[in-house]
């Protein structure tokens, strides 16, 4: 087989990938409201930094942030400049990014393998339903994927060069490789924190001990034992060590452009609690966000359809034609089980934590399809079936969901939480179109398991990724607000009706962010709001709430709660007026004293 010349990536495929991106993640990005809690955290620190001007300390609540990195929020803050503060504007840098993620595997592909591959990857990747819906979200996670993947690209590219692997587009000097490398591993750092460091000191390490294990012989109670060695001193034949000093180097100038600035201008506090809340998140669970060991291997086979199916076959051994596209493989199979094993053994669950898995994971989905065109895979029955299984369930589960959600309140009385309860009684539209999805999923599983099994591989596998990335794309469109619908669509609008205005707003007995960014709270003035902080957040809330509920306060506050707290605030809370009660929430408001007139 022939590799791609450089002259081939002067294509017309990257703007190919840049338009498909376009068209399938830049329309109707604010049609859904933004989701409590991460999307509207990082939405409202970047509303906030852009009240503030301080581009240092992130803040929220008008008060020091310090559970993210600023890059993020920086690149919100500019799209918010540009665009206005809305859903769209907050979505807007992950849209992009998603574009930029489409050429980039391009174009790796197409050096790896044939602009063929680097389309089946870019697709497959699209195609995924949590990838594509990820790129129309407001959280971090895409930004973060993107340089830790530049960033163990160009680790790999300095390894093949000090390696001399016959790979014709490395040009450049291996300490080059590794001086992107490390900006880029610093850049993740600063969009996500110190994680970034671990999942690539990971990978680097898994693939220096697999390179350097030994198949021993012990003799031992009588028996001969084959055993694993490790010769660690053959370190300097994988990477030298000065190699890894530009690299780190790299990454801390980068680091430093944020940190060091941060350290001089306003001191170690800032930083120090920063890093405490890393530490902290990794060892502990949040509240409301634990789960069962296996929780993020089962969230990645489903919400990866189709990519996670058909990259099942690519986990067993398969010699590619060269080596460097089977080392390559060797790196995406360990980053891929180092995300998944090391994020079932943290405690705290979030289904977005493990969102690294998924550029591998395409990847490995790319190379089976483009063996089976090749002829040098054959397609198995059992992948045929594990296909229209998984595809099946999703398909009908999607169809089913807007013919079930209109009438899903007369089932209420089966849960027992009243804020479900009140819930369910939401008045939600769903036209016949939202069924188009499903029908969508169910119609391109079915197609491509047909002509898979007649060996028309080429068509089975456009119709399978066409018709998924239609279902992923009308699936963001026409469902989410719909869901927001049943979930927070009250109490935003709630708050969105006293935006602007010169009040408190406050949420009773939950956490959330959403009376921030749609209440548009301005920076309060009373020292009041402001007190206990060095106590910790959660003490210092509660002390704001008996404030803004019992104290002297200077504003209107408006309050929000749901139905399950009703009772409970009655009886500590008897002065408070209720102005209303809609979908599960309970909306408050307590006045402010009128201040005497002099005579």
């Amino acid at each position: 087989m022939s590799l791609p010349r450089p002259k081939q990536l002067r294509s017309r495929g990257s703007w190919l990938m840049v338009l498909l991106g376009a068209l399938l993640f830049l329309p109707f990005l604010g049609t859904a409201p933004l989701f409590d809690w991460d999307e509207i955290n990082f939405a409202e620190a970047a509303r906030e930094l852009l009240l503030s001007g301080d581009w240092l300390r992130m803040q929220i609540d008008f008060k020091p942030f310090w559970e993210k990195p600023p890059l993020f929020i920086w690149l919100q803050a500019l799209s918010m400049h540009l665009c206005g503060v809305n859903e769209y504007a907050a979505r807007l840098p992950n849209a992009l990014t998603g574009i930029a993620t489409l050429v980039i595997i391009y174009n790796i592909g197409t050096l790896l393998f044939s602009r063929r591959f680097g389309l089946l990857w870019a697709c497959a990747y699209a195609a995924a339903l949590a990838p594509h819906l990820y790129f129309r979200s407001g959280i971090i996670d895409p930004l973060f994927n993107l340089f830790i993947f530049l960033s163990l690209w160009f680790f790999i590219l300095a390894y093949w060069k000090h390696k001399r692997y016959p790979v014709f587009f490395l040009r450049l000097r291996p300490y080059v490789y590794l001086i992107l490398s490390g900006a880029f591993a610093g850049l993740a750092v600063l969009t996500k924190g110190q994680v970034a460091l671990i999942l690539l000191a990971g990978t680097l390490g898994i693939f220096w001990l697999l390179r350097n294990q030994r198949l021993g012989w012990w003799y031992r109670h009588g028996k001969l034992q084959a055993v694993l060695r490790y010769d660690f001193r053959q370190w300097r034949q994988f990477i030298p060590l000065w190699y890894l000093g530009l690299f780190l180097l790299a990454c801390m100038a980068t680091m430093l452009t944020w940190y060091g600035t941060e350290l001089l201008v306003n001191g170690w506090w800032f930083i120090r609690e920063f890093i405490v809340y890393q530490v902290r998140l990794l060892t502990t669970a949040d509240a409301g966000h634990e789960g069962f060991p296996g929780y993020h291997f089962v969230m990645v086979f489903f919400l990866c359809f189709p990519a996670s199916v058909l990259a099942l076959r690519a986990l067993a051994p398969h010699q590619a034609l060269h080596l460097h596209q089977q080392n390559f493989k060797k790196w995406m199979l360990i980053l891929l089980w180092l995300v998944l094993i090391l994020f079932s053994v943290v405690r705290t669950k979030i289904v977005h934590y493990s969102s690294m898995a998924y550029l591998p994971l395409s990847f490995l989905a790319a190379y089976v399809l483009y063996q089976t065109l090749q002829g040098r895979m054959v397609w198995r029955q059992w992948q045929g079936i594990v296909l229209l299984s998984t595809g099946g369930l999703l398909g009908t589960a999607l169809t089913l969901l807007p013919l079930i959600a209109p009438g899903i309140g007369q089932y209420a009385h089966l849960v027992q939480d009243p804020f479900a309860q009140a819930a369910m009684q939401a008045q939600v539209d769903w036209p016949w179109y939202t069924v188009l999805p499903g029908v969508l999923l169910l119609a391109a599983t079915g197609y491509a398991y047909w002509r898979f099994r007649q060996g028309m591989c080429i068509r089975g596998q456009l119709g399978l990724l066409l018709g998924c990335m239609l279902a992923a794309s009308t699936l963001g469109t026409w469902h989410l607000h719909r869901i927001a619908g049943y979930s927070q669509q009250a109490a935003t609008d709630f708050f969105a009706s006293v935006a602007d205005q010169e009040v408190y707003v406050m949420t009773l007995g939950y956490k959330s962010y959403a009376h921030l960014f749609y209440g548009r709270l301005k920076r309060p003035t009373h020292p009041q709001y402001y007190a206990g902080q060095e106590e910790g957040f959660d003490a210092h809330l509660q002390q704001v709430r008996n404030w803004l509920a019992h104290g002297a306060i200077d504003r209107d506050v408006y309050f929000c709660a749901k139905v399950s707290q009703k009772a409970s605030i009655a009886e500590w809370f008897p002065h408070l007026e209720v102005l209303g009660e809609r979908n599960g929430f309970v909306f408050y408001r307590r006045k402010a004293p009128v201040a005497k007139r002099e005579p």
